[in-house]
């Protein structure tokens, strides 16, 4: 959350509102990270390694450096936004790439649907920020946000239906 943004304003959100599901979603991606270790699938494992090496840069990354809206863009503070950003988008996009290579053929069709859409998602979202007018530019940047929400919570749904459920003896679905 930036400091000063008017999101701080809305109704008292801060850490530890039942906003807050930063600790949720961690757990929630640890738990698929521990689910695959015997997947045999080396793109659908490393996707989902990076699926959570992103949502923990996310979460340490902006909760060190959030966005100072008074301040310039070379603000070290700011700077160091931008390179979390640009860390999250690159993990981002190459889990998902990942899990939609790993997941072809393995009995995971949903799951490789769900990534086909959030990754869409993820590129609607600056395309609409560049072609629509700065009114709507909120919007479309939730895309890419929510997208991996949603994600995450398909990983986490899935691995407590089975389906991500691969035992450490190496046994593959």
């Amino acid at each position: 959350m930036a400091i000063g943004a008017p999101t701080l304003k809305i109704g008292g959100v801060t850490d530890g509102t039942p906003f807050d599901l930063g600790g949720a979603k961690k757990l929630s991606v640890m738990s698929v990270c521990v689910g695959i270790t015997g997947c045999k699938a080396r793109p659908l494992k490393l996707g989902i390694y990076c699926f959570a090496a992103m949502e923990w840069v996310c979460n340490v990354g902006y909760e060190m450096f959030p966005w100072v809206s008074g301040a310039a863009a070379t603000e070290p503070q700011n700077v160091m936004h931008f390179i979390v950003t640009v860390l999250i988008v690159a993990l981002s996009l190459a889990a998902l790439i990942l899990i939609i290579v790993g997941a072809k053929g393995k009995d995971l069709t949903a799951l490789r649907i769900w990534a086909i859409i959030c990754l869409a998602a993820m590129l609607i979202g600056p395309m609409g920020t560049a072609l629509l007018p700065k009114t709507v530019f909120g919007l479309f940047e939730r895309f890419g946000t929510f997208s991996a929400v949603v994600f995450n919570a398909v990983l986490g749904i899935s691995l407590m239906k089975g389906t991500l459920y691969f035992p450490a003896t190496g046994e593959e679905k």
